[in-house]
């Protein structure tokens, strides 16, 4: 009986591990798309080319219709096609920005992030000087994951009062992704005086939630903890029936990890830190970083 169970539930949770998406890594080349890897969900971007992804700061397109976005308590939303590095969000006051470095920084780095759902904070533009009608730019650049080449995304909004603000019908904001390491805010790319937003001090809710290897486990811990109690007609104790479900348990969870890890869903190791060279130089129009050796 105890045989059938772990054989259910490792049947059950390698099904669960095949069923997340695969995405491209090391080998993903921006002419693979023909969306941006990353593009914004909500407030809606300018515009994807491959041809012209590289060009700072707006990745070649001009300002669009701004959308309607709150001056305060505002959230962004992002799909990710793939894996990338270095995530960085920027933000610059009206629509028709002409280098990298008008743009201010609002909060940390993401250091690595898998395909899907990223839902997080926009800048708290009324801190920021801004009032109702005013117009911005918001800028996100990233790394295809393994690769050292920068990408540029933008995205308008108009700002109103945030009691007047209402959401559309159809505005999703969630995390879905098996990877997600936010750098510290010493690793951060920082800019103009940028602040940083631990994820000690996020909401509950834009912290990184249980997804990937950590949700299988999760829901097996779960569902093993809840079949370990033991029958006293099987003889065992029930320091020994803890002792077998949590046999059974571990188990369990090492192979959804070795799956996961075969299948590169998921990384063991840590990466080195991302180390911030940006030139404090106006002039330029390209962010320096890379990761120290």
């Amino acid at each position: 009986m105890l045989f059938n169970a772990l054989l259910a539930a490792t049947s059950a949770s390698l099904a669960t591990a095949a069923a997340l998406p695969l995405s491209p890594r090391a080998n993903a080349s921006i002419t693979d798309f023909t969306t941006s890897p990353v593009s914004w969900s909500f407030p809606p971007g300018r515009g994807f080319s491959a041809q012209t992804a590289t060009e700072a700061p707006c990745g070649g397109f001009a300002a669009t219709t701004p959308t309607t976005f709150p001056l305060t308590n505002g959230q962004i939303s992002l799909l990710q096609e793939t894996a990338v590095d270095d995530l960085n969000f920027l933000w610059y006051k009206g629509s028709n920005p002409t280098k990298f470095h008008e743009f201010s920084t609002y909060t940390n780095t993401i250091a690595d992030i898998g395909a899907g759902h990223y839902c997080g904070h926009a800048p708290d533009f009324s801190s920021l000087g801004f009032v109702d009608g005013d117009v911005a730019t918001l800028l996100l650049i990233y790394y295809l994951d393994g690769q050292k080449e920068w990408y540029y995304q933008c995205a308008d909004v108009k700002l109103v009062e945030t009691s007047s603000y209402v959401k559309t019908a159809d505005y999703v904001c969630g995390n879905y992704t098996s990877e997600l390491e936010v750098a510290s805010e010493a690793d951060s790319l920082q800019l103009n005086g940028g602040s940083s937003l631990t994820s000690a001090t996020m909401p509950a809710d834009m912290v990184h939630p249980t997804t990937g290897a950590a949700a299988a486990a999760a829901s097996v811990t779960g569902s093993s903890s809840s079949s370990s109690s033991v029958n006293t007609d099987s003889g065992l104790s029930a320091a020994e029936g803890g002792g077998i479900g949590a046999g059974v348990t571990f188990g369990v969870i090492a192979l959804i990890l070795a799956a996961l890890y075969a299948t590169g869903r998921v990384h063991f190791g840590r990466r080195n830190a991302p180390v911030s060279l940006d030139s404090s130089s106006s002039s330029s129009s390209l962010p320096i970083k890379q990761r120290a050796v």
